[in-house]
């Protein structure tokens, strides 16, 4: 049984500009899952990719990655690997 290497649940970005990067985003990426990012310019896709290496912080909602969650990673530390 396969086990979800990446996971957002409820998961937003909105910058102090007010932009609002990322909105209640809910998906999971499971062991030897291909995903696709695609979307069009200013959509998002830039935001999702610096959530998941931990260059952003999420305003709200929580990530897990490899089992673990978000929070405890520091700041570039590969959780992946």
């Amino acid at each position: 049984m396969a086990f979800k290497m990446i996971e957002f649940r409820n998961v937003s970005k909105i910058y102090s500009t007010g932009t609002e990067a990322v909105n209640n985003a809910n998906f999971s990426i499971e062991k030897g899952e291909f995903a696709f990012l695609i979307g069009s310019s200013g959509s998002g896709k830039s935001t999702l990719i610096k959530l998941i290496l931990k260059e952003e912080e999420p305003t709200e909602g929580n990530i897990i990655i490899n089992r673990k969650r978000y929070y405890i990673f520091k700041k570039k530390q590969s959780a992946i690997s």
